[in-house]
């Protein structure tokens, strides 16, 4: 997946398989109740938030149709570096009817013009070598007030997992190879909770989530 030259049809199957695999996966319902509660939190005032390497959109997508469904007042942008993957993404949320919007951009390069009220980011922290991560994580405050980063716990019962769920729900022989490569990429919940004290993230919390993840949270408490 990270593979510049991945051939475009290769790639929107890809993106395909992997959005039905986060689909089952629950996570989408793990970020919507933290945001929920972040929006109660801030008296119920509207919420910018704003989605760090969204790939194809999906978890964005999901969470503005269940804002829209509740009528909970939330703005959603999708930020990635990749243009077929934003392509995909607004197809794909102009097809059921909700308007994020898109930003082409590349980290941790791009800032945005004022911290958005949450950042959050799913799957991607085990894309970055880890001196990555831990400058990722030391700019989170300047993208969001809140945060919500969601990504795979590395463990014998993961890999099996990634190796046989990406089998049955994606024919992509590209999600086949990049699932369990992932997972063994991945940080365990003890490694990030380290790297986001060391990186100044002090009060941030991690907790273990279906299926063999983690989230990493804080909130505007945390020293930056």
């Amino acid at each position: 997946m990270d593979d510049p030259n991945l051939d475009a049809a290769m790639h929107q199957q890809a993106l395909a398989g992997l959005a039905r695999i986060g689909r089952l996966s629950g996570t989408v319902v793990q970020f919507w109740k933290r945001l929920r509660a972040i929006h109660l939190r801030e008296g119920g005032r509207r919420l910018q938030v704003l989605d760090l390497a969204t790939g194809g959109g999906d978890v964005v997508i999901a969470l503005a149709r269940r804002a829209a469904s509740e009528r909970i007042p939330m703005g959603f942008t999708g930020c990635d570096n990749r243009q077929l993957c934003l392509e995909r993404a607004g197809r794909e949320s102009a097809s059921i009817g909700v308007k994020p919007n898109w930003v082409c951009a590349s980290l941790p390069d791009w800032r945005p013009w004022q911290p958005f009220d949450v950042v959050i980011s799913n799957l991607f922290i085990h894309h970055l070598p880890t001196p990555a991560v831990a400058d990722l994580l030391k700019a989170m405050p300047s993208y969001g007030r809140y945060g919500l980063i969601c990504d795979l716990d590395r463990s014998y019962l993961g890999l099996a997992m990634a190796w046989l769920g990406c089998r049955v729900l994606s024919r992509s022989p590209v999600v086949h190879v990049d699932g369990p490569r992932s997972v063994h990429a991945a940080l365990t919940a003890g490694e990030i909770s380290a790297l986001a004290r060391n990186s100044g993230l002090t009060a941030a919390r991690v907790t273990k989530i279906w299926p063999q993840r983690w989230m990493l949270s804080w909130t505007p408490m945390s020293p930056s």
